[in-house]
């Protein structure tokens, strides 16, 4: 009887530890990918499209870097917000229109932050 309390306590703590690693992970992620992408504002405003594509270049790295362990943790369509996101505003950039850049800029942070938001620990999103 012993035994079979300390293997569930056991697993129970596994499963904690994987929970605290894998929002810690998402958390961090994000937290250097909003840091990219964040500047690109100041950059579309002063036309600089060169620093604004520096700057989105950096963010979609770290987000191949991340996405495959993110596709095991996070929600799908989140994910596939981000990606869709990501496409277009490349595209966009490409273009070189401030006013949709400005539009999907403020699309794919609102993405990236919700994303963010729905892995952190609150008693709401525990029920």
């Amino acid at each position: 009887m012993a035994k079979d309390i300390c293997i569930i306590i056991l697993i129970l703590i596994f499963i904690i530890i994987i929970c605290v690693f894998a929002q810690w992970f998402i958390i961090h992620h994000t937290d250097q990918i909003l840091a990219a992408i964040e500047p690109m504002e100041a950059a579309i405003n002063d036309g600089d499209w060169e620093k604004a594509k520096e700057h989105f270049q950096t963010a979609k790295e770290e987000w191949e870097k991340s996405q495959k362990i993110w596709k095991a943790i996070s929600d799908h369509q989140d994910m596939r917000d981000v990606e869709i996101s990501l496409v277009d505003m490349e595209i966009i950039l490409e273009q070189e229109d401030s006013a949709k850049a400005q539009k999907e800029l403020q699309d794919l942070l609102f993405y990236l932050r919700h994303v963010k938001e729905n892995e952190k620990l609150y008693l709401e999103n525990i029920l």
